[in-house]
């Protein structure tokens, strides 16, 4: 099973590397955190590659907007 750092878990959900840091130190994005890592070497953390597919798979697309689905009908 390969294990995937943070740049790794980045790359794959096609997200920049630093938006990718700021989301996890911040717990977002909202309704689907990063997981907490599968595990730790050294200072580094890392997850399993299957970790990263599905949270990737739960991930809504870019530019959605959770509020605005919640505030009107049909979400426009």
């Amino acid at each position: 099973m390969e294990q995937l750092d943070l740049r790794a878990f980045a790359a794959r959900a096609g997200v920049a590397y630093d938006t990718f840091r700021g989301w996890r130190s911040s717990g977002r994005p909202r309704g689907n955190p990063v997981p907490a890592p599968d595990g730790i070497i050294g200072r580094s953390p890392w997850w399993h590659e299957i970790t990263v597919a599905a949270w990737c798979e739960r991930r809504t697309g870019r530019g959605y907007r959770s509020d605005r689905s919640a505030l009107t009908p049909g979400g426009t």
